[in-house]
């Protein structure tokens, strides 16, 4: 379902928080164990065949938000955590 991409290493505890809130309402997570560039992240991401990916930089954590990108149309949303 999910793919959670990180722009650096900073953001791998708010990563962390995502995925599992994902998980908890029963979607299929999969989360960037090694620093990849965000391009590769989302490359893999296709590979995997994730219909979203889920973005988090320094301004998504700062924010309590995450960038939505839906991998088959492009589209990116904002959306705050707590509306996962």
């Amino acid at each position: 379902d999910y793919f959670v991409g990180m722009i650096s290493e900073n953001e791998r505890d708010y990563a962390n928080t995502v995925c599992q809130k994902l998980r908890d309402k029963g979607y299929c997570v999969e989360i960037e164990l090694l620093s990849k560039k965000l391009r590769n992240q989302l490359n893999y991401a296709n590979t995997i065949k994730a219909k979203s990916a889920v973005i988090i930089g320094e301004e998504e954590k700062k924010q309590k938000t995450v960038t939505v990108k839906d991998l088959s149309t492009g589209k990116q949303t904002t959306v705050r955590l707590r509306d996962l």
